[in-house]
């Protein structure tokens, strides 16, 4: 959008820089999803729902915590074996080793 004279305009101080006439505004059709979009992501509300908070950022972390608790506590930081079959079986055992204090109790 560019108009032709923005002198009429009430927010021409705060559009328009100094000695600048007019300014050209475009958008493109996808800018009204990239405002919604930010405003919920500010707010902390997911666009599809109806409210409340989004939880991304709490199924981020009970994802998360195990593959740390494997890494710390239990120091399995690289799988000693290769090819996908036994790296299948050595995954199988960490797993089953892991902690039924730190499981999901769901």
């Amino acid at each position: 959008y560019e108009p032709a004279n923005c002198a009429g305009c009430p927010l021409a101080p705060q559009c328009l820089r100094k000695g600048q006439e007019k300014r050209k505004i475009s958008r493109d059709e996808y800018d009204g999803m990239r405002e919604r979009v930010a405003a919920s992501r500010r707010a902390g509300t997911h666009p599809g729902r109806t409210g409340g908070l989004c939880q991304t950022s709490r199924r981020a972390g009970m994802a998360e915590s195990p593959f740390g608790i494997i890494k710390q506590t239990m120091n399995f930081r690289r799988f000693l074996l290769r090819g996908i079959a036994k790296v299948r079986m050595e995954w199988r055992w960490v797993a089953t080793a892991f902690p039924d204090s730190h499981r999901d109790p769901n």
